[in-house]
């Protein structure tokens, strides 16, 4: 079954990836490019390089791991809300392996969008994005 990519006329989805274990990042990486019909991805491993990243750029979409080497909390989502650069109303998915409903409130109270658990499936990430940018007036940098 051949599904339909996700496109806004003339723009390219720039993309936060962050994710440690680089199988995993390569398969959210693909899925990504099987979502999108234009996506530029920054791949970082860890909570600075993200920081960093968002500070200097502006994304359309951030979708990160819960858990990074230098990082386990839901630290990650205040200090990238904290950023006077991050628009609020970017979109920033959490991807876990923890299915923990006090993780997940807290993430989703710290500014996340979205609270997914791994593995993640395409199916899964479309269903996310299209309720992000149906329902929580998606802004595009």
């Amino acid at each position: 079954m051949v599904t339909e990519k996700i496109a806004i006329v003339g723009h390219q989805f720039n993309t936060l990836l962050i994710e440690d274990n680089h199988v995993v990042q390569q398969t959210h990486y693909q899925i990504l490019r099987k979502i999108f019909k234009k996506v530029k991805i920054t791949k970082v491993d860890t909570q600075l390089e993200a920081l960093q990243q968002a500070f200097a750029q502006r994304f359309d979409l951030i979708i990160a791991d819960l858990s990074l080497v230098d990082n386990n909390s839901a630290a990650l989502v205040i200090n990238l809300r904290q950023l006077p650069s991050l628009n609020p109303k970017t979109p920033l998915l959490i991807v876990t392996s923890y299915d923990n409903s006090l993780i997940k409130t807290r993430c989703l109270r710290a500014g996340a969008s979205e609270f997914l658990i791994k593995p993640l499936s395409k199916k899964s990430l479309e269903n996310s994005l299209k309720k992000i940018i149906v329902n929580k007036d998606f802004f595009i940098s």
